[in-house]
Formats: C-alpha cells, structure tokens, sequence
C-alpha cells in the first residue's frame, strides 16, 4: 500500500507530467505527497538557485490545488540530484518515488547518465517513471 509518496522535479515538461501523475495517485490511495526539487549545486547556493526552486515548488503546489491534493514541499541541495531524491526518500521512508523520465540535464545527462536511471537503480522503494 502506497502511504508517502515522493515526486522529484525540476522545473521540465517531463517533470510536471510526474507530478500530475503522483498527485492523482495520492489522492486515489490517500497517501501522503511531498514535491522535491533537489537543487543540484554545490553549497552555497545563489539567491537565483534558491528563486527557481520555490518557483518550480509554487508551480506544482498550483497544480495540486487544482486536482485539490494536499502536498508538501520540500528542496534540497545536493550536486549529485539522484542521491538527494535517493536520501530523502530514505530519510522519508518513502513507499513509492515518481520521477520525470528525463529533465533539465541537457548535456550533462550525456555524460553522467539519467538521474531517472539512477534513481531507479540505487532506491530503496519502487520507482515509477514518468515518460
């Protein structure tokens, strides 16, 4: 049974599509959800860093009131971001993480790999991704 659920995003199309997901699901299993954006830079973290994280947060906490879900939301800054999605999941004790299959990345994703893929990899609970 799905009870807390963890949705990452980033500010992408993909993103917001897992979140919609997640949201709905929470609301058809009753379960408690929490948005994440993990911040990846390395500490500290400038004022526009900190800006679009809220802004990608107050996005997804519209969508939520739309579907009316209650959701947290909560940011993290980590420069390896599937190891903060892993963390909180874990510090959380998570049942289920949604995540985007792809994301704002670009060409790092090239060379360090999906954030989705090491998510799926490296969780503690199951993932669902998000395409």
């Amino acid at each position: 049974m799905i009870k807390k659920l963890l949705v990452a995003v980033d500010g992408s199309p993909e993103a917001e599509k897992a979140a919609e997901y997640a949201l709905k699901l929470g609301k058809a299993y009753g379960a408690d959800v929490t948005v994440l954006n993990v911040i990846g830079v390395e500490p500290p973290i400038g004022r526009e860093d900190q800006r679009k994280s809220k802004e990608v947060l107050a996005h997804i906490k519209g969508i939520a009131k739309e579907v009316k879900v209650n959701c947290k939301t909560s940011s993290r800054i980590d420069p390896i971001v599937h190891r903060g999605i892993i963390e909180e999941a874990e510090e959380g004790g998570y049942d289920l993480i949604v995540i985007g299959s792809k994301g704002l990345t670009g060409i790092k994703r090239m060379v360090m790999g999906s954030v989705a893929e090491n998510v799926v990899k490296h969780a503690h609970c199951p993932v669902t991704v998000i395409r």
